[in-house]
């Protein structure tokens, strides 16, 4: 039996590199500063969506990303890419150890590349964890700022609030069990209680 199982994500680094080089830390800012829907940019970069229509025409999304990133067509894809709709964008294979260092190893280092996928993940779930703590009564949400944002410990909270530590304690208590009960609706955060 193989001792690693290795996932492989196909993207198309000429997009993914043109948005980059223009600044964008996430593929979200990217898609909103375009106007245009997130699950389209990431199927456009991981090759699900062609920018070529059927006849040959380009689509008005890859048109506008092309004008927003002051790219040409050959710029962003190849022409292999001009017409390529993957089914899907990843795949899984078990490996033997040589052949998993061989996949990850250059010159003996490890290739770690930023992913702007992850940026937008976590992008994604700061704004709802703000749009949360906004949602909460401003008593509690100025302690769930203190103590998560500004990482202040219990004893610095309670003079600030003019409460003991304990009445702190208490309070941030409360405010996660009212953020637990709006965090249902969202996949992500039951996830990272298992």
């Amino acid at each position: 039996m193989n001792a690693y199982r290795v996932k492989v994500l196909v993207k198309n680094n000429k997009l993914l590199s043109a948005i980059e080089n223009c600044g964008y830390s996430s593929m979200a800012k990217f898609a909103k500063d375009a106007d245009i829907p997130y699950e389209t940019v990431i199927g456009l970069v991981g090759m699900r969506i062609a920018p070529l229509k059927a006849d040959g025409e380009i689509k008005k999304v890859a048109a506008a990303i092309m004008e927003l990133l002051g790219a040409s067509l050959e710029d962003l894809w190849t022409t292999e890419q001009l017409t390529m709709k993957l089914k899907h964008s990843s795949a899984e294979k078990s490996v033997g150890t040589e052949e998993f260092r061989a996949l990850l190893e250059v010159d003996n280092h490890m290739v770690m590349m930023p992913s702007l996928e992850d940026d937008a993940v976590e992008s994604d779930r700061s704004a709802i964890l703000h749009k949360m703590l906004s949602e909460l009564p401003p008593r509690l949400q100025k302690i769930m700022t203190m103590r998560y944002l500004d990482d202040l410990t219990l004893a610095q909270v309670a003079p600030q609030m003019g409460v003991s530590k304990h009445r702190v304690g208490y309070l941030e208590a409360k405010a996660i069990r009212l953020l637990q009960g709006k965090a249902r609706g969202h996949k992500w955060i039951r996830e990272d209680r298992v």
